[in-house]
């Protein structure tokens, strides 16, 4: 049997009533193991990002949330008054008690039982995706080819009805 790189194990955390999952690295992964996490961090972050819009589209409406939408994202900051600067928690954009569970899972709460926020589970992944998009430039090769496809998208910018329009055309 080939030695194993790294071990998983998973407990339960009384304090925190979480299960933790540890991952214990005994050897180099290899390059593409890298790649995988960093897009499973991005995709979970993307996720908590999804639940922000949604929540702001029920409360301002899409129309209004659209016009914001480069303000609208999940807020993970190390103090209270970085989390009271961020455009979601500052303007507004989402329901007072939405804000209230946003800021109950913030790394500044010590919610996951780890001691120091820079230690937090949300703060972590926010770092491994933020490093993945930033910081490291991860060579892939591939291609795309789009052969007889046509593509429709709901359009909120036009009002509260949805209207489709093609966007791309045969050919």
């Amino acid at each position: 049997e080939a030695a194993k790189p790294y071990s998983v194990s998973v407990v339960f955390d009384p304090g925190s009533r979480w299960h933790v999952a540890r991952l214990r690295v005994a050897a180099e992964p290899p390059l593409r193991l890298s790649i995988i996490a960093g897009e499973m961090a991005y995709e979970y972050i993307s996720a908590l990002n999804h639940v922000a819009w949604e929540l702001a589209a029920r409360k301002l409406g899409q129309k209004r949330a659209w016009a914001c939408r480069m303000r609208v994202q999940f807020p993970v900051t190390l103090t209270p008054s970085q989390f009271d600067k961020q455009p979601l928690a500052k303007e507004r954009l989402v329901s007072k008690q939405a804000l209230s569970v946003m800021r109950e899972l913030q790394p500044y709460t010590g919610r996951d039982g780890q001691q120091g926020t820079r230690l937090h589970s949300l703060w972590l992944l926010k770092e491994l995706a933020d490093s993945d998009k930033h910081r490291v430039l991860t060579p892939m090769i591939s291609s795309l080819v789009l052969r007889e496809l046509e593509y429709d998208w709901d359009n909120p910018t036009r009002g509260d009805e949805f209207k489709m329009e093609r966007l791309l055309r045969r050919g």
